[in-house]
């Protein structure tokens, strides 16, 4: 599986082990997270402490991914192009949150 990954350009997936994988080996993965993710995804954040290649696009409202995928398309299509790289995702601006700094003792 890691060699596959290791193949890809980027990764889109659900919250599965492909995924964590792909966050492992640094390679560029955006993760589809429901509006209430599991706790490892953290809320209101659009980056994941854990793996830095790891773009979170959030389900912003319980029940559709409409507006999510919308946004997901047109950034895939900009990434494709040569024009995107790591998107943050969301279907608006004021909806992001800056990533918080962590640092270990």
């Amino acid at each position: 599986t890691a060699a596959l990954i290791e193949l890809c350009d980027l990764v889109i997936s659900v919250d599965t082990a492909p995924l964590h994988l792909a966050g492992a080996l640094g390679k560029p993965a955006w993760l589809l997270a429901s509006h209430m993710p599991d706790w490892r995804w953290l809320l209101e954040r659009h980056d994941s402490p854990w793996y830095p290649s790891v773009r979170v696009i959030r389900q912003q409202q319980r029940g559709s991914w409409s507006a999510d995928l919308q946004a997901l398309v047109a950034q895939l299509a900009a990434f494709l192009a040569g024009t995107g790289d790591q998107p943050v995702m969301a279907p608006e601006d004021d909806l992001l949150t800056p990533p918080i700094e962590m640092s270990v003792p």
